[in-house]
């Protein structure tokens, strides 16, 4: 099976995407999002701007066992027992997929004091 993909030119280089409709029964949620398609990455992730996008309450899910990271370090890692996507395959078939979903939330006020000191600083 091949799944449609497309390339985003924001990027540099170019960064692989696909579009997927995100479903969470327990979240009450159901929307398209596009997923970026990492083949180094351990576990499928949803990040911050994926939550806001969405609608997701982060305080309502479950902390998972472990942290996930990456360039930036450990960050606060939750999980979505009950998470499906749906993605259309190059056929046309509409294919979902039920997984367990990674939710990496960032702690974004340990970079606020960092750019804080290093705007202030001469």
């Amino acid at each position: 099976m091949r799944i449609l993909c497309y390339f985003d030119d924001r990027f540099e280089p170019s960064a692989p995407f696909v579009r997927v409709t995100f479903e969470s029964k327990a979240l009450k949620i159901r929307k398209p999002i596009h997923f970026h398609i990492y083949t180094g990455a351990s576990a499928t992730t949803l990040l911050d701007k994926d939550t806001y996008f969405l609608g997701m309450d982060t305080r309502k899910l479950k902390k998972a066992e472990r942290k996930i990271g990456g360039l930036g370090g450990l960050i606060d890692t939750f999980v979505i027992e009950d998470a499906t996507v749906f993605f259309r395959a190059e056929n046309g078939e509409i294919i979902g997929e039920n997984l367990r979903l990674f939710v990496g939330i960032h702690n974004l006020s340990k970079f606020e004091s960092k750019i804080a000191s290093i705007s202030t600083s001469k």
